[in-house]
């Protein structure tokens, strides 16, 4: 399926630093990042996957239950392994299935929204997702290790590199 490949070649680019980033690095502050780290965003988009193919089998995802392990966030070895057991649960899953995404947006009283989704487009979503992060890590990359040489498509939506594509004889292209 196109779509598990499209998740797959996303989560390999997320190793492509992790496999070469040290723990101290991966760990720092970075304030134009808000003072996160690049493991907090790693962490925050591997659970989001984690989240939805645990949940997957109730029927009913929701996001906000994540675990938030530190462990993720502080070694890029254990994310990098959890980004492979990913891979490979992908592959497993009956994607076409209708669930429900619950959420809850309020601040103060519980406020839960429900609205019925589909597995599939769930998995869209966590592409989109992760891809959002690996944007703001590439980022934080820039600062904290210069040194490390990504792909040209690393946070990218294919759907910009394509635009950029076609338009590359255009003088004054603008990137969405």
């Amino acid at each position: 399926m196109k779509i598990i490949q499209a998740a797959q070649s996303v989560l390999q680019d997320a190793l492509i630093y992790l496999r070469q980033i040290d723990r101290n690095t991966y760990t720092q502050n970075i304030p134009l990042l808000s003072d996160s780290t690049i493991g907090q965003h790693t962490r925050h988009f591997i659970e989001f996957y984690q989240c939805l193919l645990s949940q997957s089998g109730d029927g009913t995802i929701n996001y906000d239950l994540r675990r938030r392990e530190k462990t993720i966030e502080e070694d890029p070895g254990v994310a990098a392994q959890q980004i492979i057991e990913i891979m490979l649960q992908l592959q497993e899953e009956e994607w076409s299935r209708t669930c429900t995404i619950e959420a809850d947006y309020s601040l103060n009283q519980p406020d839960r929204v429900s609205i019925i989704t589909s597995l599939d487009r769930e998995l869209m979503y966590n592409i989109e997702h992760t891809i959002h992060h690996l944007a703001l890590i590439k980022v934080g990359l820039k600062l904290v290790f210069p040194d490390l040489d990504l792909p040209a498509h690393f946070g990218v939506a294919p759907s910009t590199i394509k635009y950029q594509q076609a338009h590359q004889q255009d003088e004054h292209f603008v990137t969405p």
